[in-house]
């Protein structure tokens, strides 16, 4: 199982909160800034930002955007 499925397994299966999981992986597992993240993501940082502070929830589109950022920064690092 690659970080995707673990932040979605995580998030639906554990009932876990996404922002500290996300950010967790996003400086600790790709080791990359938020604005780094936010930019291959095609997000805007502030929303990014928003959701990593539980300001907002993601809507599908946004959460989907995550998830392929994360599998693609992964395998680009292997």
């Amino acid at each position: 199982m690659g970080l995707a499925d673990d932040l979605v397994t995580e998030i639906f299966r554990h009932n876990k909160e996404l922002p500290a999981i996300l950010a967790k992986i996003i400086k600790h597992k790709l080791g990359v800034s938020i604005g780094e993240f936010s930019e291959k993501a095609g997000i805007p940082v502030s929303t990014l930002y928003k959701i990593l502070s539980d300001e907002r929830d993601p809507n599908l589109r946004t959460l989907r955007q995550i998830i392929n950022t994360v599998d693609l920064l992964l395998y680009a690092r292997l």
